[in-house]
């Protein structure tokens, strides 16, 4: 692509004006370019787990977590929202199915949110989690979500 650069003084009253304007070549087909890349971000992503234990009796409940470990340089976000909803096959009962920040707290560098899960009735079943949480750095804070499962066996 050519430019050309139009250099124009007009002296009228003591003033200077530049004018800068960009011509384009008649052939567009040609295959050099001026064009500047760009290196793309690297992509971030915390790590999310869901922990309970891998078997649980009928009519008995155990913890399950969702933690969030974001990456070096980042940390979750306390101030915008957060919402996990956690969903199962009817095998085992959720003690709450949509939390948020105020049902977790900061571990270290994680953030884990707790809930309970009861066997209702026997055999395999699978929990599963879709997060919307907030991540920070010094200079910005996104938006992620995240889906995980996690197998539960009732005996």
């Amino acid at each position: 692509m050519k430019r050309l650069l139009v250099l124009s003084a007009a002296l009228t009253a003591g003033s200077v004006a530049i004018a800068a304007v960009n011509s384009a070549p008649a052939d567009t087909n040609n295959s050099a370019t001026d064009s500047v890349k760009t290196a793309e971000p690297a992509k971030v992503e915390a790590e999310v787990s869901l922990k309970a234990p891998a078997a649980i009796k009928v009519k008995e409940s155990a913890e399950l977590s969702v933690a969030i470990t974001p990456p070096k340089g980042w940390k979750v976000s306390l101030e915008a929202p957060m919402s996990i909803k956690l969903k199962s096959g009817g095998k085992v009962i959720l003690g709450k199915r949509k939390l948020g920040l105020k049902d977790g707290a900061q571990a270290g560098k994680d953030y884990v949110v707790k809930t309970t899960v009861a066997g209702n009735s026997a055999g395999g079943d699978t929990v599963k989690c879709d997060a919307t949480y907030f991540m920070c750095t010094d200079e910005v804070c996104k938006r992620f979500t995240a889906s995980r499962e996690l197998a539960v066996k009732v005996n």
